[in-house]
């Protein structure tokens, strides 16, 4: 079960990362407007230093995105991100396309193009969609489509109610994001 967590405690969390810059605050409950407003200001001022951030388990909903969407938009040095154990919709999934996944032109948000469950590109690879974990191999990554996306590499989204339409847009910006390597998406509401 998920514990209360205080702004006072969050700033002390985030301002020093642990050595690696890895930050944990699994099973934080983190419902609250304010608290997100100052993880998203924590997570602004660790752009250097922060490499992995843990949200496991913090009951957090689809409104959480659109307001950590934007400090996590162009983070350099996150390479890991995990949402697990939320409850994210496929508007959270959306949410996280648009603001963290696809690319996006500097100052821009990021668009999310509604579409198949596999995205035919132009060299002719493909990239399904699964249930289960999507890795991009190192010899399928050189010859996707050169997008400038996040740093971001490894992210989960297991236990969370994304359903066809947030799988679908997860699905979509693999096609797109060079940078992102690894997807766990288990038990997302696919059947």
């Amino acid at each position: 079960s998920a514990e209360l967590i205080s702004a006072t405690a969050i700033r002390s969390v985030m301002s020093e990362p642990p050595e690696g810059g890895v930050v944990s605050l699994e099973g934080k409950v983190l419902t609250d407007p304010a608290l997100l407003a100052e993880l998203a200001r924590a997570i602004d001022g660790n752009i250097q230093t922060l490499s992995s951030l843990s949200l496991s388990g913090c009951e957090l909903r689809d409104e959480a995105l659109e307001v950590l969407g934007p400090a996590l938009q162009e983070h350099p040095s996150l390479k890991s991100l995990d949402l697990s154990d939320n409850r994210l919709s496929g508007a959270g999934a959306e949410a996280l396309v648009a603001h963290v996944l696809a690319p996006a032109e500097p100052g821009k948000k990021r668009a999310v193009k509604k579409g198949p469950e596999t995205t035919h590109l132009e060299s002719g690879d493909m990239v399904h969609l699964s249930y289960e974990t999507v890795s991009r191999p190192q010899q399928q990554q050189e010859r996707l489509p050169t997008v400038e996306g996040v740093g971001l590499q490894t992210l989960d989204l297991s236990n969370n109610p994304l359903g066809v339409n947030g799988s679908r847009a997860i699905g979509e910006a693999l096609a797109l994001n060079t940078s992102l390597q690894t997807v766990a998406m288990r038990s997302v509401g696919l059947g």
